[in-house]
């Protein structure tokens, strides 16, 4: 498929082809972009309702030969009746190409979120973390977390889960959490050698219904928790019921300054009737996380509307520069996606709206969404309800930003 390309100033709106930009900014940088479907092979084939593009991770160099690869969630894939889901292990080109592909599925939305937890048990092949908010073992939708160790063909050699039966989590968690409808890996924060995540649960109630928290989660080199505690307690005051904290979590590191968590809220009402809003929790020098603030969007003419889900997805923009955060929602159900720059202290510098102009009301186009280590101003996006290959089927669309 042709590329299309543009060069926009953030102050205007145009029309450009399969991609729509608008922006609004409190400067005038010069952003130029290029977008177009990621293309499948043959032997790689979808089925409608599959919604391939339900998550998407850039997990590292899995074959060594020194391309990143991608994980790609299809939460529909699977038989007719039940919960199902799936990941592909897409390995990569030099030019970006899909050239082989492995599919594991399982139960509960398996794929629903994904996360590279680099090589945790030290054989040389990263690893990763894969959410499924609707298993049933503490109840129906409490949800867990696969740790899947990966060998240099993409397959699965163990695992380990993560969720109720857990013991750092027993008694904890409850049908309707949804535990691990997101996940992001936030470094090792205890010094142990093995990284630490983040784990959205929107349906918990604590503090009031389905005002969300995010768990931190200690893993060991095994794959499975040491130690669990809430990261967003500090946080559950200032929520209202059904703001759903923990749609998306992500982490930013900045050049200067010190880390920060980025967590959606895609229902919040703050500014509007499910418009949705990102909070922000500082990292201090110790690993901790403090209580946070509500990232505060009026600079920007470019916000959120009504029903729009701000918030939905989120990915650290470090391919673009060290303090972009990358944020997705479903708009009027095409979908958008929203580029903030950010200061090091977590206040919006400018922010980019891209929505897509020729893509069916329903595609949700940012579902998703990962930026590549190494490869500047890349960003892969998913559609989960794409059409292009099958009714809902799903697709992953190659974005290229870069500012001037």
């Amino acid at each position: 498929m042709p590329m299309v390309r543009s060069t926009i100033y953030l102050a205007a709106a145009l029309a450009c082809g399969s991609l729509c930009l608008s922006a609004s900014t409190l400067g005038s940088p010069q952003l130029d972009f290029r977008a177009a479907r990621l293309e499948l092979p043959d032997d790689l084939r979808l089925e409608p309702d599959d919604g391939f593009g339900s998550a998407v991770a850039a997990i590292g160099d899995v074959d060594g030969d020194g391309i990143q690869d991608l994980a790609v969630g299809a939460t529909g894939s699977g038989p007719d009746e039940g919960r199902h889901g799936a990941i592909w292990i897409l390995f990569r080109g030099p030019r970006g190409e899909i050239v082989r592909h492995r599919r594991a599925g399982h139960s509960g939305f398996f794929g629903r979120a994904l996360a590279e937890l680099g090589d945790l048990d030290g054989d040389g092949t990263p690893d990763l973390a894969v959410g499924a908010f609707a298993d049933e073992e503490g109840g129906s939708f409490a949800g867990t977390v696969w740790i899947l160790f990966l060998d240099p063909d993409g397959n699965i050699v163990r695992s380990s889960k993560i969720g109720p039966a857990s013991a750092p989590l027993a008694g904890r968690l409850s049908a309707g959490d949804q535990f691990g409808i997101s996940i992001a890996n936030v470094g090792d924060l205890d010094g142990d050698g093995s990284p630490e995540i983040a784990v959205g649960a929107i349906g918990d109630d604590a503090g009031g219904r389905d005002r969300g928290v995010v768990w931190l989660i200690h893993l060991d080199p095994r794959g499975q928790a040491r130690r669990a505690e809430r990261l967003t307690d500090g946080l559950t005051p200032r929520l209202r019921d059904g703001d759903n904290l923990g749609s998306s979590v992500a982490r930013i590191v900045p050049s200067t300054g010190l880390p920060m968590l980025a967590v959606g809220a895609r229902a919040s009402d703050a500014s509007g009737t499910d418009r949705g809003d990102i909070w922000l929790l500082k990292q201090d020098a110790e690993g901790r996380f403090g209580d946070g603030h509500r990232l505060d969007l009026e600079p920007s003419t470019a916000r959120p509307r009504d029903g729009g889900w701000f918030g939905f997805s989120a990915s650290s923009a470090s391919s673009i520069d060290d303090t972009s955060l990358l944020v997705g929602g479903r708009g009027t159900g095409a979908g958008e996606l929203w580029l903030l720059r950010l200061s090091p202290a977590g206040q919006l510098l400018d922010s980019s709206r891209l929505a897509p102009a020729e893509i069916a009301p329903d595609a949700f186009w940012g579902y998703s969404i990962t930026d590549i280590p190494g490869e500047p101003g890349r960003i892969i996006v998913g559609s989960r309800g794409d059409d292009s290959h099958g009714e809902d089927a799903g697709a992953l669309w190659v974005v290229d930003l870069q500012r001037d």
